[in-house]
């Protein structure tokens, strides 16, 4: 117990953890896991576009389907390159013929109505008519593609049509042989060819094959003509 001796005023080991662990947590800084990149991008994000525009325009209607800096600037950039483009006016109800003639050149129809130049085959359209059409398309002001459409809409519709009639005119000419082969009998094929040669020596055979009754029928097979 003599022997033992302590130091007076000298703090023990315990003591100086405490110490050294208090200034560590007194001088550190909290961590954090958000960059200042995404801090940036966070509050640009909040930032509400149409606040930046000047108050006397956010009424106008061109400037309501923004939403984003970045799509204002697309459609800006879009119409930078427009400018100095050729531009086409149009006409207004004061315009006169001269007006009209100017767009429509401009938009790509011939200067004379011979320049019109189509893809139809020799002989699928009859020159002059061809050409009669053309003063009318050139006058309206028709352009190329457009014209060729409707020639070639007429010639189907055309096509259709005398289709429809070569149809109708099967039908009647079948049902008036029918009609005569119950009349005649065993001499029906005589009887019909003593019929179409007095009706070509007297009428022709080109007026009797021509001739459209309105049923359809030619006028040499009708049965009354051949009765």
């Amino acid at each position: 117990m003599e022997n033992q001796t302590t130091v007076s005023g000298q703090p023990g080991q315990s003591d100086v953890q405490q110490n050294v662990a208090s200034s560590v947590q007194t001088n550190a800084e909290p961590l954090s896991l958000v960059t200042p990149n995404s801090q940036a991008q966070t509050q640009e994000n909040k930032i509400d576009f149409k606040s930046l525009i000047p108050e006397s325009y956010r009424t106008e209607k061109s400037l309501q389907n923004f939403n984003d800096m970045e799509s204002f600037v697309k459609s800006y950039l879009h119409a930078q390159k427009l400018v100095g483009m050729d531009k086409i006016p149009v006409p207004n109800k004061y315009a006169t013929e001269e007006d009209w003639k100017e767009v429509f050149k401009k938009l790509g129809a011939p200067e004379k109505p011979d320049q019109y130049k189509y893809s139809f085959k020799d002989g699928e359209v009859d020159p002059q008519s061809l050409k009669v059409f053309n003063e009318a398309a050139h006058k309206l002001g028709l352009l190329p593609k457009q014209a060729e459409g409707l020639i070639k809409f007429y010639n189907e519709l055309n096509q259709n049509a005398a289709q429809s009639e070569q149809i109708k005119a099967n039908a009647v000419r079948t049902e008036a042989e029918t009609t005569l082969r119950k009349e005649f009998g065993p001499e029906f094929n005589k009887r019909l060819d003593q019929a179409k040669r007095l009706a070509h020596s007297t009428l022709g055979a080109e007026f009797l094959n021509n001739t459209i009754l309105k049923d359809g029928s030619r006028l040499g097979d009708n049965v009354f003509l051949v009765k």
